[in-house]
């Protein structure tokens, strides 16, 4: 696994990056978008704009839209904000990136019921978008079922997760081009993330309080949902690590019992172990980061703050 030096964590006022060695602040970007659910970073030494080169890029979003950050030679230049007025729910990175595009990066905006790829194009100087839409690709959806998170798309394949209060979520999938996309069963209730990596992707079910595993091992060829594994209770984001024998460790946050779990899962989606911990000083954890393999980096909701943690053996 990479060890982390810094970390950026989203807020209620914006973005706040952290040197992780010794806990001290190296910056504080503002924003004027309230309750920011996740940050993205991004890096491109291409992406040229007025003559200045842009190496690194963030994309802060939450309830009120997505912003997007660049960082100079000493400081963060320009915020701009880039979907208003609707909140986003999930932005990810692409598992590949299209040919002649540096940055490229996929947003839920959950409440407009979209899912939508930018990409920066490096010889025009402008991002470009597809978009599908909730009415057209998920055109046999259960009504209550927004899009809430996803993975893949532009020179790949898409798997998307629509939420549900009460009710199972749905994994879709398929080709953005398309014109449909098509279900591939139900993961367990109210999920939150999916995220994916050598050919496996997982979702947090809030609600049923588990880890919903699949397997995609080949971008074209329809998803399989393997099962469901207890986590804490409340799970909401997720993060993945990769040991040297390609065994996949899932983490995540249990919001409601103050808790994070370890899902340790072998290359042909087998489950290896589960271990649920319970944390101090840390209430309400929504997100967690490895920054080593056995350290990891939990934020604390209700404190604005976050702890590390020295991970528990599985």
């Amino acid at each position: 696994m990479e060890i982390y030096r810094n970390a950026a964590i989203s807020h209620k006022n914006g973005i706040s990056i952290h040197e992780l060695i010794t806990g001290a602040p190296v910056l504080d970007i503002p924003s004027t978008s309230s309750y920011m659910y996740g940050v993205l970073f991004m890096n491109s030494p291409e992406y040229i704009n007025n003559g200045n080169v842009r190496s690194d890029c963030l994309i802060s979003y939450g309830f009120s839209g997505a912003y997007t950050s660049f960082w100079y030679e000493t400081a963060f230049g320009e915020s701009t904000l880039s979907s208003a007025n609707t909140e986003i729910s999930d932005a990810w990175i692409p598992l590949k990136n299209t040919a002649g595009y540096n940055l490229n990066y996929g947003e839920v905006a959950h409440t407009n019921k979209t899912v939508e790829w930018k990409q920066y194009n490096t010889t025009n100087h402008i991002w470009e978008s597809r978009k599908i839409l909730y009415s057209d690709w998920f055109a046999t959806t259960n009504q209550f079922n927004m899009p809430v998170s996803a993975q893949g798309g532009f020179d790949s394949f898409a798997l998307i997760v629509t939420q549900g209060f009460g009710i199972p979520g749905e994994l879709w999938y398929g080709n953005i081009n398309d014109t449909k996309g098509v279900k591939v069963g139900e993961v367990g209730t109210w999920p939150k993330k999916i995220r994916g990596v050598n050919g496996l992707c997982f979702v947090t079910n809030y609600q049923s309080n588990d880890l919903t595993v699949i397997k995609w091992p080949v971008s074209s060829i329809k998803p399989e949902i393997l099962y469901n594994v207890p986590v804490g209770n409340g799970p909401v984001g997720i993060d993945l690590g990769i040991d040297k024998d390609s065994t996949i460790h899932v983490l995540t946050t249990g919001f409601n019992d103050n808790t994070y779990t370890i899902t340790q899962i072998a290359p042909d989606g087998s489950l290896k172990s589960n271990k649920t911990t319970t944390l101090t000083n840390c209430n309400n954890p929504g997100h967690a980061s490895f920054i080593t393999k056995n350290k990891i980096l939990i934020t604390s909701y209700t404190d604005s703050t976050y702890v590390i943690v020295t991970r528990e053996t599985n």
